[in-house]
């Protein structure tokens, strides 16, 4: 069961979750990580975490899962930009703007590549994609005026 939270006037609700369903699952997490030390394990440990309060035990987790993220070899826009994500979980705002930052670049040539390459022909899903990412990294750099131009 899960408990609704008013977050005030406009603000939506916000749902809480069952605190039982989030220990099982942190506990479940857990006994991953003795077998395999990944990255995806240790954001879903840092979720947990967050979800239950313990925001320093939850930003270890999620520094973690940052540093083991593969962001592609070269570095891929969506993994520059998740990567950053994690970092800003940690509380590492430094290195988070520092991957969106170079995130917001890698997209930009690459766009502008697929563009230049094939024109009108260019393939629209992954075009929205990649303008979704650049969209994404603009966001969390407070370049608003980029995205309201992507718009």
């Amino acid at each position: 069961m899960s408990v609704c939270v008013p977050t005030g006037p406009g603000g939506g609700v916000r749902v809480s979750p069952d605190e039982r369903k989030l220990r099982k699952q942190l506990e479940e997490t857990r006994k991953t990580l003795e077998s395999w030390d990944g990255w995806s394990p240790h954001e879903a440990a840092g979720r947990c975490l967050r979800w239950l309060g313990e925001r320093e035990e939850a930003a270890e987790h999620f520094s973690i899962a940052a540093r083991k993220f593969p962001v592609g070899k070269p570095p891929q826009g969506s993994g520059l930009l998740a990567a950053g994500n994690l970092y800003r979980l940690a509380g590492d705002h430094e290195e988070a703007r520092a991957l969106f930052a170079r995130g917001r670049d890698v997209l930009l040539a690459k766009i502008g590549h697929e563009l230049e390459d094939q024109g009108d022909d260019v393939d629209k899903d992954f075009l929205l994609t990649d303008l979704t990412y650049l969209d994404l990294c603009c966001f969390f750099l407070g370049r608003y005026e980029e995205v309201e131009d992507l718009e």
